[in-house]
C-alpha cells in the first residue's frame, strides 16, 4: 500500500534569531577592530562574547532573559559596566546598545520605546562622563551626540517597522480568511452543480440512445449540442473542485506502481478524435520497455490530457504535435511539443498561474495548467515550458520513478 510522502516546508529565520546573529557579528567586528588597532584592548570583545554566549545558553532557563524588557535591562547593566571600566567613550561595547534597543522597540509601543531609549541615552552619557577616561572637549561631545542620535534613529525605525509588520500580519490574516471563504464557496457551488449536471447528462444520453423514441434531425442536433456543453460544464466543475481540494490540502493521491506508457496511451486516445477533427497529426513516442512509476494514474493521465489538449488547441489545422517519454536517471521525462503559435516571453512566467489566460487564449478557464503543476508537484516532480513565438511550445514534465516514504 502507498501513501503520499510528507513534504516539509522551508524554515524561516525569526527576528530574534536574526538579532542574535547580528549581535555575534557585531562582537566579531569589535574583536577584528581591536586586533587591527593595538591601542584598543581586545578583552572588551572577549568579555562581550562570553556574556553573549551565557545569554544564549541561559535564555531557555532564565525567564528574565526570555522577555525583551528583561534582556534590555540586563544588556544595559552589563554594557554600562564595561563602558565604565573599559575606557568610557572609547569602549566599543556601546554597539550592543543598538541591538538592545531594536529588541525592545519590536516589543513596546512607540512612546514606550522612545522613553526607554531616552533613559538608555542618559545612562550611556552619564557612564561615559563618570568613567573619566577622556577629556570632555567638543570632539568627544560630538562623538557622544552622534552615537545618541543613531540610538534614537534605530529605536524610531524599529518601532515603525514593528507597526508595518503588525499591519502586514493583519492584512495577511484577512487575506487568508477571504481565501478560505472563496475556496469554501467554490467547493460548495461546485458540489451543488455536480448533481444536476450528472442528471442532465444522463437524460441527454438517454435521448440520443433513442430510449423515449427516435429524434428528428433538429431534435438530435439540439440534444448533441446540449450534451457537448454539459461536458464543458462538467469539466469546469471538475477543475473548480480540484482547485478547492488543492487549496484545502484535501486532494489525496491514490499511489500505485503503474506503467507510464499505459497512462500515455489512454491520454493520447482521449485527444486523438480532437486532432483528427482538425486534420492534425499527433505523434506519440512510447518508451520501448515498461516504464514503471509510483503515481496516481488517473491524475497523471489528467495532466497528460491537459497538455495534449492545449497542444491541439494551439496547433493550426493540418499541423502536428508530439508526446515523447525518456528516462532521465531517477526520473521519467515526458515532453509535449507543438508547432503552434508559441507563447510570448512576457507571458511565460505567468503561464502556470491560476486563472491566467494569455493574449492568444482559446477559451478555457485558465485553471488547467495551474492544476497540472500542483498535481505534478504532489508527485514530487516538476513541470516547465519552453516556447518561441511562431515556432511552437514544449511542455516538459519530470516525474520521479519512486517517491521516498511512499510505502506504508
Amino acid at each position: 500500500m502507498f501513501k503520499r510522502p510528507l513534504i516539509s516546508a522551508p524554515l524561516s529565520i525569526g527576528v530574534d534569531k536574526l538579532l542574535a546573529v547580528l549581535r555575534w557579528a557585531a562582537i566579531g567586528v569589535i574583536l577584528l577592530l581591536s586586533w587591527l588597532n593595538p591601542e584598543r584592548p581586545t578583552h572588551i570583545a572577549l568579555i562581550l562574547a562570553a556574556y553573549n554566549g551565557l545569554v544564549e545558553v541561559a535564555k531557555t532557563r532564565v525567564r528574565l532573559l526570555q522577555s525583551p524588557r528583561g534582556l534590555f535591562a540586563v544588556d544595559t547593566a552589563v554594557v554600562s559596566l564595561l563602558i565604565f571600566w573599559g575606557g568610557g567613550l572609547d569602549s566599543p561595547a556601546y554597539i550592543i546598545y543598538y541591538f538592545s534597543v531594536i529588541t525592545l522597540a519590536l516589543d513596546l509601543s512607540l512612546v514606550e520605546a522612545t522613553m526607554a531609549t531616552v533613559a538608555l541615552g542618559l545612562v550611556y552619557a552619564g557612564t561615559s562622563i563618570a568613567s573619566g577616561g577622556l577629556p570632555w572637549d567638543i570632539a568627544n561631545s560630538e562623538r557622544l551626540a552622534g552615537r545618541l542620535s543613531i540610538l534614537f534613529i534605530i529605536s524610531l525605525v524599529s518601532s515603525l517597522l514593528k507597526k508595518e509588520l503588525e499591519l502586514e500580519r493583519t492584512l495577511a490574516a484577512r487575506l487568508k480568511e477571504l481565501e478560505q471563504m472563496k475556496t469554501g464557496f467554490l467547493s460548495t457551488v461546485s458540489h451543488e452543480l455536480k448533481t444536476p449536471l450528472t442528471t442532465i447528462k444522463a437524460s441527454a444520453e438517454l435521448l440520443l440512445a433513442g430510449g423515449p423514441g427516435p429524434l428528428n434531425p433538429t431534435q438530435e442536433r439540439l440534444t448533441r449540442n446540449m450534451a457537448r456543453n454539459i461536458e464543458r460544464l462538467s469539466a469546469l466543475v471538475g477543475d473548480l473542485l480540484d482547485m478547492a481540494r488543492l487549496d484545502e490540502g484535501k486532494l489525496s493521491l491514490n499511489l500505485q506502481r503503474v506503467d507510464l506508457n499505459e497512462a500515455i496511451r489512454d491520454a493520447a486516445a482521449a485527444v486523438a478524435p480532437l486532432a483528427e477533427s482538425r486534420g492534425q497529426r499527433m505523434r506519440v513516442n512510447y518508451y520501448p520497455d515498461p516504464a514503471p512509476v509510483v503515481a496516481d494514474r488517473r491524475r497523471v493521465e489528467q495532466v497528460l490530457i491537459n497538455l495534449l489538449s492545449n497542444a491541439h488547441k494551439f496547433t493550426p489545422p493540418g499541423g502536428h504535435f508530439a508526446l515523447e517519454v525518456h528516462e532521465a536517471g531517477p526520473n521519467w521525462l515526458v515532453s509535449v511539443s507543438d508547432n503552434g503559435l508559441g507563447i510570448p516571453r512576457d507571458e511565460l512566467e505567468h503561464i502556470f498561474d491560476r486563472f491566467y489566460r494569455g493574449t492568444e487564449h482559446k477559451g478555457g478557464t485558465g485553471l488547467g495548467l495551474s492544476i497540472a503543476k500542483s498535481l505534478i508537484e504532489l508527485h514530487g516532480g516538476k513541470i516547465w515550458v519552453e516556447s518561441r513565438v511562431g515556432k511552437g511550445s514544449t511542455f516538459s514534465v519530470s516525474l520521479p520513478k519512486e517517491l521516498p516514504g511512499a510505502y506504508e
